[in-house]
């Protein structure tokens, strides 16, 4: 399970999922600092599982509604890793000078469903941009692997680069 709630991090763990991957993203460039503490219990591991298990002692996980926003840059601190909520203008200069950006979703949209009122958040990574279309890489069910900008504008919730800190 994820957290003390009833659902396991497969069917609500796509915040930590999202980090999880920025994060291996700077690691693989060389680019972050694990926490002592992190790092003795955890080694140099960075997988989903690891940050959910933070992001649940942290106090990031929320029943019901998954992973709050906040998780971004608190549990990217434990890596070096600054998040920072931004406009669409400030993701698009990231997404072209290479940073990946978390992008909190909402639904129903193409990232939640369509259909009916219902309503979702979701995390996705996006990580390019190639004409009016943004390159995404979806942990979730959906997979989704681009979508048209103002899709992708109408149904955020939110935006945050990563990028390393100080």
């Amino acid at each position: 399970l994820y957290g003390n709630c009833s659902t396991t991090i497969g069917a609500s763990g796509c915040g930590p999922s999202s980090l999880a991957q920025v994060v291996m993203y700077y690691k693989n460039k060389g680019q972050i600092r694990i926490d002592p503490a992190v790092q003795s219990e955890f080694g140099e591991q960075v997988y989903p599982g690891v940050l959910a298990i933070l992001a649940a002692r942290k106090g990031y996980r929320v029943c019901g509604a998954g992973s709050s926003p906040t998780m971004m840059d608190g549990i990217g601190k434990l890596y070096g890793l600054s998040a920072q909520k931004a406009s669409w203008d400030a993701v698009e200069t990231a997404l072209r000078g290479g940073i990946p950006v978390v992008g909190h979703m909402s639904g129903p949209s193409l990232f939640c469903g369509t259909g009916g009122t219902k309503s979702c958040g979701h995390y996705v990574v996006f990580y390019g941009l190639g004409g009016d279309t943004v390159q995404i890489s979806d942990p979730g069910p959906r997979n989704r692997q681009q979508a048209d900008i103002n899709t992708v504008k109408n149904a955020a919730k939110g935006f945050y680069i990563i990028r390393p800190a100080g």
